[in-house]
């Protein structure tokens, strides 16, 4: 028999429907009477299933940062990629992710705030190839000798944080322009490879351990090492892309 959405259950309806709205409109703004609208039944049999609007969000996004964590573990402990072609993979990964569910950020930062589940993506970070592929480098000389947590923090911090400041982005001068952000973020998966791996490569000073955060095991200290090669210059593109948004017709 053909599967229509008369055949779904109640339960999965609600998920469905849960999963549409917060997607859309962020956690919120969207009501349990919202939820039960969408999914065609009523609120106390919504409240019968999920006790909570809380609750609801975290089974959609528990779910989705499941899917999202398989994706990322298959990427970084895989032997036949290079680090660099990882990153390359990651920013794509990561960005995928967050454009389809943008309150993915919330979801994981009131989890580790509040302590409610073990969010394991560090531990299968550091133990993983990647990682193994990073040290590896930094002893030959080809990265500077950084800790892996700073790598992991840039790497985390350059893709995660746009979409965790977007209220902020659509406040601006360009609030009007409703392809502003979208532009923002089309650059943003252009440059980011580039500049997490220039961030590996470049020299760094001397500072002084002060904190006392342990360096890398067993990895010799890398020589000064070039900016990364072939990166490609993005001055004009960067010129053009301001052109255009100062010429829009909410600029004007």
């Amino acid at each position: 028999m053909k599967t229509t959405k008369a055949n779904i259950n109640a339960q999965e309806k609600i998920l469905v429907a849960a999963r549409e709205l917060f997607t859309k409109q962020g956690y919120a703004a969207v009501k349990t009477r919202d939820i039960a609208a969408a999914a065609g039944i009523n609120i106390a049999l919504l409240n019968y299933y999920f006790r909570s609007k809380e609750q609801l969000f975290e089974q959609v996004m528990q779910e989705n940062f499941g899917a999202f964590v398989k994706g990322v573990t298959e990427v970084i402990n895989n032997p036949d990629n290079s680090l660099e072609e990882k990153i390359d993979l990651l920013v794509v990964t990561y960005m995928d992710m967050l454009e389809k569910n943008p309150n993915m950020p919330l979801f994981v930062l009131n989890h580790v705030s509040q302590n409610k589940s073990k969010i394991d993506i560090k531990e299968k970070m550091m133990s993983s190839v990647m990682m193994k592929q990073f040290h590896a480098g930094v002893g030959a000389g080809h990265y500077s000798h950084i800790h892996p947590s700073q790598f992991m923090l840039n790497l985390l911090g350059l893709v995660v944080f746009p979409f965790m400041a977007r209220p902020m982005l659509l406040s601006g001068p360009e609030s009007g322009d409703p392809n502003f952000l979208i532009q923002i973020m089309k650059q943003r998966r252009a440059y980011l490879p580039h500049w997490i791996k220039a961030l590996i490569k470049v020299p760094l000073p001397d500072i002084p351990n002060v904190l006392n955060i342990p360096t890398a095991p067993n990895i010799p200290t890398a020589p000064n090492i070039p900016n990364a090669p072939n990166i490609p210059n993005q001055t004009n593109f960067n010129q053009e892309g301001l052109n255009t948004l100062r010429n829009s017709p909410t600029n004007s």
